[in-house]
């Protein structure tokens, strides 16, 4: 009898096999860095921080506050933004993953192939 009460109670969602899940994060903890190469490299943009005053950074609950401001044209594009609306609207809205995937160096191959050539280098 509980056998039957917990199949009734459970909810089945058939998928079809050409359907892939991805899962859409709220919140990321993107560093501060981390979200200005998000904007630099995907929106052509920077942060600039908005000045709030002397000492301002004495009162309690104090939190930066910056304007993102469009590499191209010095436009302000939006004033008084948060690292931590960011990094719910990056997550959210764009699904940037946390860290970038590690990309070689180009360079690197060219850098060993000549230490390579060197140090195999026949001795006169």
């Amino acid at each position: 009898m509980n056998e039957q009460n917990e199949n009734e109670d459970d909810i089945v969602i058939e998928i079809p096999d050409d359907v892939q899940l991805h899962l859409v994060h709220v919140y990321l903890p993107y560093s501060h860095q981390r979200i200005k190469q998000i904007l630099r490299d995907y929106f052509n943009c920077r942060l600039e921080r908005y000045w709030q005053g002397y000492k301002a950074n004495r009162r309690p609950g104090y939190c930066e506050i910056y304007a993102i401001v469009n590499n191209s044209t010095n436009e302000i594009i939006f004033k008084k933004v948060t690292l931590e609306q960011l990094r719910y609207v990056l997550a959210e809205k764009f699904d940037f993953p946390l860290h970038e995937p590690p990309q070689r160096n180009p360079n690197a191959d060219l850098f060993l192939k000549m230490v390579k050539e060197l140090t195999h280098k026949p001795k006169k």
